[in-house]
């Protein structure tokens, strides 16, 4: 998997809505240009700085397979951290900015500095806890509707061991009896489940695994190298669907 990003990946949008703007500030004066202007501009210059800081980093690394920026979906972060409260969720702590550095050992998820008075802390995924890795999609969208204006790639990697919870497992046979259903009804609900999973997750989803969301706009290789080192195990024997 190669990255979305030319140097220049964010121009053409960023032209698209000022020349929006420019027609607008004909009726409406030029305060209103200006104020479209100058977030996008700061935006760019983050952008260049953000691609030029990782490419110094990725250069600087020792013993080390790679280096991403990205964010984490607080609804599907793998178990990383325990899950935000509902108010925090409805107040920007929906996604979380991270860097994710590819070691002999594992992942490591480092949040950015906004992200510290969460009390988010660095979280290293050893790679015995890593089934594997697939992209689910690219786009501009984002899961909460908002809109990028670089190309976003979903990645999604498979989570095992003590992080997984019921919800994404099938159904045990003492669940099962104790709901009464017959080896159909069971099938068919396991299939219902395992199929709205794969809708947000991609077909590559596996039950026995929790699926962490990472989106970049720079995914270079990140899949691939997962796939090459992941030792995690798919246990779909223990627990149950909640």
């Amino acid at each position: 998997m190669r990255s979305n990003l030319s140097r220049w990946a964010w121009i053409w949008p960023a032209v698209a809505v000022v020349a929006g703007a420019l027609r607008i500030s004909s009726e409406d004066g030029p305060a209103l240009t200006g104020l479209l202007i100058l977030p996008l501009a700061g935006y760019g210059l983050r952008q260049l700085y953000v691609r030029r800081r990782t490419r110094r980093r990725r250069g600087l690394q020792s013993g080390s397979y790679g280096l991403w920026w990205g964010r984490v979906w607080r609804a599907y972060d793998g178990g990383l951290w325990r899950r935000p409260s509902a108010m925090a969720a409805a107040f920007g702590s929906r996604s979380v900015a991270v860097s994710v550095d590819a070691t002999t050992t594992g992942l490591t998820f480092t949040p950015g500095r906004f992200a510290r008075w969460r009390h988010l802390g660095p979280v290293e995924l050893a790679w015995t806890e890593i089934a594997g890795a697939h992209a689910v999609g690219s786009g501009r969208g984002m899961p909460d509707g908002t809109i990028s204006f670089t190309t976003q790639t979903r990645v999604c990697i498979e989570v095992t061991g003590e992080r997984v919870t019921d919800e994404f497992r099938p159904l045990t046979d003492a669940e099962a009896e104790e709901e009464g259903l017959d080896a159909e009804e069971r099938s068919l609900l396991d299939q219902e489940a395992l199929s709205l999973a794969q809708e947000e997750f991609g077909p590559g989803y596996r039950f026995g695994t929790r699926p962490l969301l990472f989106i970049t706009d720079d995914p270079a290789d990140l899949v691939e190298l997962v796939r090459g080192r992941a030792r995690g195990r798919v246990d779909v024997s223990a627990g149950g669907r909640a």
